[in-house]
């Protein structure tokens, strides 16, 4: 949206949400049967369970950063994915048996140009898809994640800003093998090096 002198006004993070809160989710309980396989009731117990772990990992503190980075299509391809609230990973993704609920990840697309377009909080570890998840899904990998406190960035972040920031004596080797992109889907980082994406983010927003 512009001002009256033609100036875009800066925009807030658009945060999403497919429904609920996370921490408000449905919490119907069965009274007299089991729930049936796929079922409200069945959701309903998951999203109870998925909200316990979220707590459990704040109130530890002891959640892991990663980059989750999508090479294989645009922009809007990763943010339809960041609405939905899921993340496809493959089978052979290194770090994949290592994501746990509470987790922080940014999100990188790599083409047209890398850059990174949100971040997120892991809402599960890694799981095989449901049925209706895969539905919702549908890139062909059969499970991944599901995401929570999802931001995305209407101005994103260079990589190449993000690399000066980090390691402005260009000093680190690692940082410095990743300049140019990422050779795996999912990227360990350090808390440090999120929050320093993160913040650059928020100075976007203000230019």
């Amino acid at each position: 949206m512009a001002d009256a002198g033609g100036h875009e006004r800066n925009r807030a993070p658009r945060r999403l949400d497919r429904g609920p809160a996370i921490g408000d989710l449905l919490t119907v309980e069965s009274r007299t049967r089991r729930p049936v396989a796929g079922s409200p009731l069945e959701f309903a117990g998951a999203d109870k369970n998925r909200a316990a772990d979220l707590r459990v990992a704040r109130q530890a503190g002891h959640m892991k950063h990663f980059i989750f980075d999508f090479s294989e299509g645009s922009r809007e391809q990763a943010a339809s994915f960041l609405r939905a609230g899921m993340w496809a990973l493959g089978s052979d993704e290194r770090h994949r048996d290592a994501l746990a609920p509470g987790d922080r990840i940014l999100i990188h697309v790599a083409w047209p140009r890398c850059e990174f377009i949100g971040r997120a909080e892991l809402a599960t570890g890694f799981r095989e898809w449901t049925a209706s998840e895969s539905a919702a899904c549908p890139d062909g990998r059969s499970g991944g994640v599901l995401l929570a406190d999802v931001e995305e960035w209407l101005h994103a972040v260079s990589l190449d800003v993000a690399v000066r920031q980090i390691d402005p004596t260009a000093s680190n080797p690692y940082v410095q093998g990743n300049a140019a992109g990422f050779r795996s889907g999912v990227v360990l980082i350090t808390a440090e090096e999120y929050a320093t994406v993160v913040a650059l983010s928020r100075e976007a927003r203000q230019t």
